[in-house]
C-alpha cells in the first residue's frame, strides 16, 4: 500500500484532510458524483481530522467516519470519481482512513452495505472486513 501511495504522489495526488476552503468542493463532489445525502453528511459533520481527501487539481475522492450520527467507528462515506476507479486510489483512502481510526483507540469499524461483488465489496474484504448480515431489497407491485 505504501508503494501505491508513493507512485500516486509521484503522479500529483495527494492525500490529507480537508482544509475549510475546500469543503464546498467536496460537499459538491460528493453530492455530484455520489448521492446528495452524502454531501449533507459531510455538510454536518463536525470534525475534518476525521475526512481524508484524495486531489490533484480537484478532489477525486474522500473517506470519512463518524459522519452519521457521531458514532466513530462508523466508516463512510467513502468514493472515487468514477473515472479514476481502479487506479488504488479508494484502497489508499480506505487504508488511510482506518489508520486514524486506530489511532484514536478504535477496535472495529464498520458500514451499512455494499454489493459483496462489487469493486468496492473486494476491496473491502482485501482490507479485512467481513459480512456480519445480508439484505435483501423486495418489491412488489401495487
Amino acid at each position: 500500500m505504501h508503494d501505491l501511495r508513493r507512485q500516486r504522489e509521484r503522479e500529483g495526488y495527494v492525500f490529507r484532510s480537508p482544509e475549510t476552503g475546500e469543503l464546498p468542493e467536496l460537499i459538491r463532489f460528493a453530492a455530484d458524483a455520489f448521492n446528495p445525502d452524502w454531501g449533507e453528511a459531510i455538510r454536518q459533520h463536525r470534525d475534518p481530522a476525521r475526512i481524508v481527501i484524495a486531489r490533484k487539481d480537484h478532489i477525486v475522492g474522500f473517506a470519512l467516519y463518524a459522519a452519521y450520527r457521531g458514532i466513530p467507528e462508523r466508516f463512510g462515506p467513502f468514493g472515487v470519481d468514477p473515472g479514476l476507479r481502479g487506479t488504488g486510489l479508494g484502497k489508499i483512502l480506505l487504508h488511510l482512513t482506518m489508520t486514524r481510526m486506530r489511532a484514536e483507540g478504535l477496535h472495529s469499524s464498520w458500514f451499512l452495505w455494499t454489493g459483496a461483488t462489487s469493486p468496492a465489496g473486494h476491496l473491502y474484504t482485501k482490507a479485512g472486513y467481513e459480512i456480519t448480515r445480508k439484505f435483501h431489497v423486495m418489491r412488489r407491485s401495487a
